[in-house]
């Protein structure tokens, strides 16, 4: 079997140092020649534009399927082939219908239309002798500047069929834009903004996604990791469906065998503003090996899959179980995703044992994983310094986990008497401590909740503490000391 190339997307982290959920990508991979082997990266996502307004701001839907084809002359909805090598600019494409209306009159006349993104601006003209919802593209749509008017995409060579890489190739044969809607830049975060086009709206501001693709990639002999240099190099606004179409495209040089050379490739997605442009990998990619451990694993899509119609294999349940343990060599644990009184109720629930303990976890959204690494961010969150002024975290966990454990007491927790408590005290002293919650009918949770209840009533009741003080002697002369126990030569206690 052919090894495929393995893929692990962080979970991305937004205003507020929030975790969110993974933003819905699809992962593509691509093999060619240049001076060097190369493998290319393409990260494709979609965001919708749908609501009301004149302002809209993206959200993350299900990303569109990837294209393994260039676009074809006279199709209405031209796509870019998504598998080329490399693109010097940002292609910005437009596709769907836009809606011409007749006037009482009869007449139907012509629909300007404008954008602009990151410092392009191209203006168009729709028309027809017909009312109706009109594609964009010819011979309904004109160019204010004259020349080919296409805004969707066009065709571009099939770079693995018939191009050879060499070392002054000009990359610009794969950009399939408009050449008024080629730009050097479109930052996360930029507005788009369309006028003319959408029916409700006669200007449409469009705030693209402040989170922007990230690829490392991670190679079997080698202990760093290269930045695949990623930028967004397409942009597909899709006037039908209100969404827009987002790819990111960066490349690697590899060995003649890159499936062999390369391990896995790290997706994440950070804010411009967030991911260091230096050249320090780490000062760059941190956030997004922390976040790893709770991360997604999958096999990358190649053209042969997208060619074929069909989904990449799934991973066996080994390669997922190793997959996910690759990622827990980080200096850094991930960050908290709960706060710490939600960390201190579950926490409470399992010393409880009133439930099994992988039926607590499930009902919160955990899996034995999934839990140590909550457990991982909160010792990290412990062992930190705070940031502000007030009550230190561990004081405040501490404070929030007896809260929580007072929150499960139950009526019968009050059914023990001073020679009961006593007898367990000095059971817990001399015994083995499991065996004498468990005769006692405690958990652990249920133990530390009724000791701290009966040292109140100790502090606040003097006969009572002096009764128990006297209980506590006697029980403890006449079980003794607990006997020291036997080591093996090996350090191991004998039983």
């Amino acid at each position: 079997m052919t090894r495929r190339i393995l893929v692990a997307q962080a979970p991305a982290r937004g205003a507020g140092d929030r975790l969110l959920t993974h933003v819905p990508c699809r992962v593509g991979v691509s093999f060619w020649e240049a001076a060097r082997p190369v493998m290319t990266v393409v990260v494709k996502a979609t965001a919708s534009f749908a609501g009301d307004g004149p302002r809209r701001i993206c959200r993350w839907v299900a990303p569109r399927p990837l294209t393994a084809r260039s676009a074809r002359d006279g199709e209405d909805r031209p796509l870019p082939d998504d598998f080329v090598p490399s693109k010097e600019r940002t292609d910005v494409l437009l596709v769907g219908n836009v809606p011409l209306h007749a006037r009482p009159s009869g007449e139907v006349p012509p629909r300007h239309a404008v954008v602009r993104v990151g410092g392009a601006v191209h203006s168009f003209t729709l028309a027809n002798h017909a009312p109706g919802r009109l594609p964009l593209r010819p011979p309904y749509l004109v160019s204010t500047a004259g020349g080919d008017p296409r805004v969707g995409a066009r065709p571009t060579p099939e770079h693995l069929d018939v191009i050879e890489h060499a070392d002054d190739f000009d990359y610009s044969v794969y950009q399939s834009a408009h050449p008024a809607l080629r730009c050097d830049d479109v930052q996360t975060g930029s507005t788009m903004v369309l006028e003319g086009l959408v029916d409700d709206a006669e200007r449409l501001e469009i705030e693209l996604p402040h989170l922007g693709a990230r690829v490392a990639c991670d190679w079997a002999r080698d202990d760093a990791p290269t930045d695949a240099d990623m930028h967004l190099d397409t942009v597909i606004v899709d006037l039908d469906e209100q969404e827009v179409v987002l790819v990111w495209r960066g490349f690697v040089f590899t060995k003649p065998t890159p499936r062999h050379d390369v391990d896995r490739v790290i997706v994440g997605f950070v804010g411009d503003e967030r991911f260091v442009r230096s050249d320090e990998f780490e000062s760059k990619f941190t956030e997004i090996f922390c976040e790893l451990p709770r991360g997604t694993f999958s096999n990358a899509w190649e053209l042969e899959d997208v060619r074929a119609g069909v989904e990449p294999p799934p991973l066996a349940p080994e390669d997922l179980e190793m997959a996910r343990y690759e990622t827990l060599d980080q200096v850094r644990g991930p960050s908290p995703t709960l706060r710490l009184d939600q960390h201190a109720r579950i926490a409470a629930e399992l010393v409880e044992e009133r439930e099994p303990r992988e039926k607590v976890l499930s009902r919160h959204g955990f899996d034995e994983f999934g839990w140590a690494l909550e457990e991982r961010a909160l010792a990290e969150q412990m062992g930190s310094l705070p940031l502000e002024e007030g009550e230190p975290p561990q004081e405040a966990y501490a404070r929030q986990f007896v809260a929580a454990q007072d929150a499960l007491a139950r009526p019968e927790d009050d059914r023990f008497s001073p020679e009961d408590y006593v007898a367990i005290v000095v059971g817990l002293e001399v015994d083995d401590p499991k065996r004498v919650l468990h005769d006692a009918g405690l958990s652990l949770g249920a133990w530390m909740r009724i000791d701290r209840r009966w040292q109140a009533r100790l502090a606040a009741d003097g006969a009572l503490d002096a009764k128990v003080s006297a209980l506590l002697g006697a029980e403890r002369e006449r079980r003794g000391e607990r006997p020291e126990p036997v080591v093996d030569d090996e350090g191991r206690i004998q039983a």
